[in-house]
């Protein structure tokens, strides 16, 4: 009697672990944009010409520190590129933020270490096709559009 009652619920657990490990991806977004809970739209950047790395890249070797307004920050910037993109103005943009640590003072953590937080002092936007750089205006929404050295990324022949 003990051992069926223990290959019983031997069966049950493993067909529950089954069930569990067997649920579908339900955010499967079939080459569309994804709309999460809190109501943003998470644009895939798959099909961007310039992404991740290249998009750094890209930004310091089309603009001068003056150009991108980080002329005043120092050399304590670090670029970084949303994994997600944005749609601004019906387009869809990589998103570049240039961001400075800054330690948080008076507050640290449990066992005494000192805590940093991530300002971002600047902030651009490169379409997908590569062709358009915009700058986010200081304190504002609005973007400008900055004047490449490159007409467009798919010209340097770096793809």
């Amino acid at each position: 009697m003990k051992r069926i009652v223990s290959l019983i619920i031997s069966l049950v657990l493993i067909f529950t672990v089954l069930a569990g490990c067997s649920a579908k991806d339900t955010d499967k977004d079939n080459g569309k944009d994804i709309q999460p809970t809190d109501n943003t739209v998470v644009v895939p950047t798959d099909d961007a010409t310039v992404k991740d790395s290249n998009a750094i890249q890209y930004i310091e070797s089309n603009f001068s520190r003056e150009e991108l307004g980080l002329d005043k920050i120092g050399d304590d910037y670090k670029l970084m590129v949303s994994s997600n993109g944005v749609n601004y103005d019906g387009e869809r943009y990589v998103k570049v933020v240039a961001g400075v640590m800054t330690e948080n003072e008076g507050v640290t953590t449990d066992d005494g270490k000192k805590t940093y937080s991530l300002n971002t002092v600047a902030e651009f936007l490169i379409s997908f096709d590569g062709k358009t750089v915009l700058k986010k205006a200081e304190g504002e929404n609005d973007y400008t559009k900055l004047k490449s050295k490159t007409p467009d990324y798919s010209a340097k022949g770096d793809k």
